[in-house]
């Protein structure tokens, strides 16, 4: 395969990151070929994105959950494993995962209708 003027920058020591990280991304395997074949070597999203990400489709309605991973403690062998393991773990219904479901629907519905609540 030739080498992209990603894995050029690569060369020359330039991490090559995406900014759109999604659960549909790791299934599909489109982040393994952009890892393969587009020199990326890690992932993020901003609040905005993953907001948007949460707000449309149905990719994320089965639960919640965050996953964050630190770039100079986690290698990219682990950090693939993880997030393999975090994308196929399954809500288990326990009653303290539903009580932290609920409050963050109350947070959303409080945003949604423009309330400021204290801290």
């Amino acid at each position: 395969m030739a080498k992209s003027r990603l894995h050029e920058l690569a060369a020359r020591g330039q991490s090559v990151w995406f900014d759109t990280l999604s659960r549909d991304l790791v299934k599909t395997g489109e982040l393994k070929r952009m890892m393969d074949e587009d020199a990326v070597t890690g992932v993020t999203s901003n609040p905005t994105i993953f907001q948007k990400a949460l707000s449309s489709g149905d990719a994320y309605d089965d639960d919640m959950n965050v996953l964050c991973l630190g770039s100079e403690v986690v290698g990219p062998s682990l950090a693939r494993e993880l997030v393999v393991a975090f994308l196929n773990a399954t809500f288990d219904g326990g009653d303290r995962y539903v009580a932290r479901l609920k409050k963050v629907a109350e947070m959303e519905r409080t945003m949604k209708n423009g309330e400021v609540t204290p801290a």
